[in-house]
């Protein structure tokens, strides 16, 4: 239960933190598009004041600021909530390595990563309440691992949509087709179409 509530509140501060997917935002509002690194892109309502640069340049390190603790937090909570020898993920120590280096390219992507390999190899222990490793039966009949899968497959598209270069498109769509529908057994057209 923790884990699925730590993901929800991860799923919906990174979709907050950078404006992700059209649902979340008024249609109305008129939209100004700011570079949070060299490739991922936040939308910012503009006010249609002069100060719409300073706006978004204030929006833009707040996203920046938002992002960034919520990456320290997932980092600093994860070893807490693993049961005793059992190691993170490896991309947890590459999410803590693009932190440190500030590379904000890299810990969006990394970001992704992380929920994917938490969800996908990790499950609550009812008796200690802490995570420790799962092997899941990736069954396509199934609803939890539809479950599942769709989640993580719709954050992963929110996240597409704010990256502005092929590469990040690119590594994205490889986590989703490598620690996603390969699970399942599915190229991407299939993977989509069983999701959508």
């Amino acid at each position: 239960m923790r884990l699925a509530l730590l993901l929800l509140i991860l799923h919906a501060v990174a979709i907050s933190a950078f404006s992700l997917g059209g649902l979340l935002r008024p249609k109305a509002a008129p939209r100004a598009s700011a570079t949070v690194a060299s490739d991922v892109q936040i939308n910012i309502k503009k006010t249609g004041s002069s100060s719409d640069d300073a706006d978004m340049e204030a929006a833009k390190e707040s996203s920046i600021k938002a992002f960034t603790e919520q990456v320290k937090g997932m980092l600093d909570k994860l070893p807490t909530m693993l049961d005793e020898g059992i190691a993170p993920p490896e991309s947890a120590g590459k999410l803590q390595e693009a932190l440190e280096a500030n590379d904000m390219s890299e810990m969006f992507i990394l970001f992704y990563e992380l929920n994917v390999d938490i969800e996908c190899n990790y499950a609550m222990d009812n008796e200690t309440k802490l995570m420790v490793t799962h092997e899941y039966e990736w069954n396509q009949d199934d609803e939890l691992t539809q479950m599942k899968m769709k989640g993580l497959y719709m954050l992963g598209i929110k996240m597409l949509g704010t990256a502005s270069v092929e590469s990040t498109k690119d590594r994205l769509k490889s986590i989703v087709l490598e620690k996603l529908a390969a699970r399942v057994g599915m190229d991407g057209p299939a993977f989509d179409a069983w999701l959508l």
